[in-house]
């Protein structure tokens, strides 16, 4: 059976998943001292969750923009600032969404109204 580019991604991402979550985080987590579902709860669930919408909209956006290439790349600057925005505002604490616009403010010049909660 002959699958294409979808085959050959799907054959890369398969393993490559069963192993990270078989086999290297439950090592690392080990390697920590960290309980696993501490490490799930506080790293992997904040991180995954909000692709949840990300897919709603890419998804969203393949039946409603014409396919070619300025479909790929307005679904996804759409689906990234959903996920941005989910991430950054829900998912993250207060704590370290200050953390990160602190970071951000050292690399990039901001206006004052984005840094001004962060100092």
């Amino acid at each position: 059976q002959y699958f294409g580019l979808a085959g050959v991604a799907l054959a890369t991402l398969v393993p490559a998943v069963a192993v990270s979550t078989l086999f290297v985080f439950p090592a690392a987590c080990r390697r920590a001292d960290l309980p696993l579902w501490r490490a799930f709860r506080s790293a992997v669930w904040p991180a995954f969750w909000p692709a949840i919408p990300l897919a709603g909209c890419v998804l969203a956006t393949r039946y409603l923009l014409p396919p070619g290439w300025a479909m790929i790349m307005a679904a996804s600057a759409i689906g990234g600032a959903v996920y941005l925005a989910a991430f950054a505002l829900l998912a993250l604490r207060h704590e370290e969404r200050r953390w990160y616009v602190r970071k951000a403010s050292e690399v990039v010049r901001w206006p004052s109204w984005v840094t001004a909660g962060a100092r």
